[in-house]
């Protein structure tokens, strides 16, 4: 499959009060010709 969109290793982490949060620890996602994807968050 070729991907029409692709993304590798992403890695997003938010700073809550002193801590640290991952909201995505290394995350791979690849989306098809015809393929559907909704995001929510």
């Amino acid at each position: 499959m070729t991907a029409v969109i692709q993304i590798e290793d992403a890695w997003k982490t938010y700073r809550v009060r002193d801590q640290d949060v991952d909201a995505l620890a290394g995350v791979d996602l690849a989306v098809g010709p015809g393929e559907w994807l909704a995001v929510c968050g």
